[in-house]
């Protein structure tokens, strides 16, 4: 609330506005907002300012403080992530009708919203991990059907992949057809292989696609679909 002196010579709805002007308005979402944008150059500038600083100045590696440098980060980032879904979730809360499939579908958004760092977290450093084990080397990963049975039109692409990378890792999913075919041949050629398969009890049905978002998060140099 504004406290409004009605012994100024202005008007209440001046008052207002400068009250407004001096200590700050948000406008609703749907409403005009007269407010300058912050300079896009400004902004990134800031943050990357930001980011070096948490990743320089908390202390050096072998310190208690050096080791919560990695969730500073992430926490950080978490904030930004926040700030863009907290639009979606203000709409969907007004949208709520008592019907269950509006509830369902505000309860994963915001279940989103409070998990997702904590699970990019926990993902980054998997991946981490995962390439710190892995043989120096050039990741490609192959992807297919389960039902291909064409293995001559597999290892042709192989073939083709090994010719451009001799130090080729292959990634695939270690499954029936294609990703069978592909250890075959890795076998028989001595590659290094990384195998990504999907975990059912973890995941259910989305088990394939999460598979799939773990594969890529190595960051191979191709893929060979």
């Amino acid at each position: 609330m504004f406290d409004i002196d009605n012994t100024h010579s202005q008007s209440v709805t001046a008052t207002v506005c400068e009250n407004a002007q001096l200590f700050g308005v948000t406008p609703e979402r749907d409403e005009f907002d007269p407010r300058e944008v912050w300079d896009a150059n400004d902004a990134m500038d800031a943050v990357s300012e930001a980011f070096r600083i948490i990743a320089e100045g908390v202390g050096p590696d072998g310190f208690q403080l050096a080791d919560e440098r990695e969730s500073l980060l992430w926490g950080f980032v978490n904030t930004f992530d926040a700030q863009v879904r907290r639009p979606e979730l203000r709409d969907l809360q007004r949208e709520q009708d008592g019907t269950e499939i509006k509830s369902r579908e505000l309860e994963l958004v915001t279940d989103r919203a409070q998990n997702l760092g904590d699970r990019d977290f926990m993902r980054a450093r998997k991946d981490r991990e995962t390439r710190a084990r892995m043989p120096e080397g050039t990741l490609v990963a192959i992807a297919g059907g389960k039902n291909v049975t064409d293995a001559g039109a597999v290892i042709n692409r192989l073939d083709k992949a090994k010719a451009k990378y001799d130090d080729i890792i292959l990634v695939h999913g270690g499954g029936p057809g294609v990703g069978r075919i592909a250890a075959q041949w890795a076998e028989r050629n001595g590659v290094h292989q990384v195998v990504c398969k999907p975990d059912w009890n973890a995941h259910g049905r989305a088990a394939p696609f999460r598979r799939n978002d773990e594969l890529l998060n190595l960051l191979p140099k191709g893929v060979v679909v």
